[in-house]
């Protein structure tokens, strides 16, 4: 699928607030890759590590707003350190850092900084997005190896961990 066609796509779907159900991640797949290996399974919902557990590995994005990257786009990455309360990835064309809270199931990100280069049209429209998704994330959960960023309890941003 050419990036050209699913940037618009995705920007006029977010801009509209994903109103449509996105399609159930959860739900298999013909030719689904399977999880990634390394994960630890969820602790209790009590158990003081569960604050810590999106915070153990780098992530890579594999969905936005409802919608699937296409192979070859670069993905965006998402790296949480525990230690600092700071956030860094890549957004597609920049680095970006800032500042996060995490609570069991509560997350929310500072203002972000990012370099400026620029890059095409349609990396930087999917940038624009998962930035501006980033700034409206307020929730999280884990489901099945994948980091699911909530906005109103919805996951917009999908993430599976980086391969090493």
């Amino acid at each position: 699928m050419n990036i050209r066609l699913v940037a618009p796509a995705l920007l006029m779907t977010f801009a509209l607030g994903a109103c449509a159900p996105a399609p159930d991640p959860d739900e298999p797949r013909p030719g689904a890759e399977p999880p990634a290996p390394g994960l630890q399974s969820m602790p209790a919902v009590g158990d003081p590590v569960m604050v810590q557990v999106p915070e153990r590995h780098p992530w890579e994005i594999s969905r936005i707003a409802g919608f699937e990257l296409p192979p070859e786009a670069r993905r965006p990455t998402l790296v949480l350190e525990a230690e600092t309360a700071e956030v860094s990835g890549f957004a597609g064309v920049n680095r970006f850092t800032g500042s996060y809270e995490l609570g069991a199931d509560r997350l929310a990100f500072g203002p972000l900084a990012s370099t400026r280069m620029a890059g095409s049209p349609e990396a930087m429209a999917m940038e624009q997005i998962y930035l501006e998704a980033l700034s409206r994330i307020d929730g999280w959960r884990l489901r099945d190896e994948r980091l699911e960023l909530l906005v109103d309890g919805q996951p917009v941003l999908v993430f599976r961990p980086m391969a090493d």
